[in-house]
């Protein structure tokens, strides 16, 4: 990377921030991911994938905080990454209702929480894009900036439809009287696993992306130079 990149020229105490932050992002959505996809599936909540989906949660706002400390990038990164904050926190608070919903499935208050906190989740990785956008602008790698308004338009084209999709067959599930959990469970077992890989495919390019970021701001601050002992 040349010395002559955006990246190159922020403060260390920046880079040490865009380090953690995507490291933390990284396996917080990651975990997350994992254990949601445990917890939809099973016929009877585990209580380790509970905590993994909490961990997970709480991991990834941590990183999204160090990310919105971060000042040097501009108001285009504080924007950005401020949203990317709160919509973390939203999906944490809204996991909660979630793991109810799971134990009360015909919960009609609780279901509609949960329905949000899947379009949650499906916003919060479109606000992933960004962030690694601008980083990789930064770092002078325009091809990989391009990647990632690729990833981030397919996983909108693929995932956005998979939520309404499943939205709406909860609320029929509902309204007929039968267990919308058990309806989405039999739902996901019945799918081609080609389309199962096709959904979780913009996931792991994304998540693929966010280790970039992270490698590329490690390579930033490992080439600052180091102070000269007193």
């Amino acid at each position: 990377m040349s010395d002559k990149t955006e990246l190159a020229g922020l403060p260390v105490a920046d880079l040490v921030e865009l380090t953690r932050g995507f490291y933390f992002l990284f396996w917080g959505v990651l975990v997350f991911v994992l254990a949601l996809l445990e917890t939809l599936v099973r016929s009877v909540g585990q209580p380790f994938s509970v905590l993994l989906l909490i961990v997970g949660g709480v991991g990834a706002l941590g990183g999204a905080y160090r990310l919105a400390q971060v000042r040097s990038l501009g108001p285009f990164w504080r924007m950005w990454t401020r949203n990317l904050l709160v919509v973390t926190g939203a999906v944490d608070y809204l996991s909660l209702f979630f793991l109810m919903w799971r134990q009360l499935p015909a919960n009609g208050y609780l279901l509609v929480h949960a329905l949000v906190f899947f379009e949650m989740v499906i916003v919060l990785f479109g606000l992933l894009c960004p962030p690694v956008w601008q980083l990789t602008r930064a770092a002078g790698r325009p091809q990989l900036a391009g990647q990632c308004v690729w990833f981030g338009v397919a996983g909108g084209l693929l995932l956005v439809p998979a939520g309404l999709l499943i939205a709406r067959l909860l609320v029929a599930a509902t309204q007929q009287g039968r267990d919308p959990l058990g309806v989405l469970q039999l739902w996901l077992v019945s799918i081609p696993h080609w389309l199962t890989l096709g959904l979780l495919l913009p996931v792991a390019l994304l998540l693929s992306l966010l280790w970039t970021a992270k490698d590329l701001a490690l390579e930033a601050l490992r080439a600052k130079p180091v102070p000269a002992s007193q």
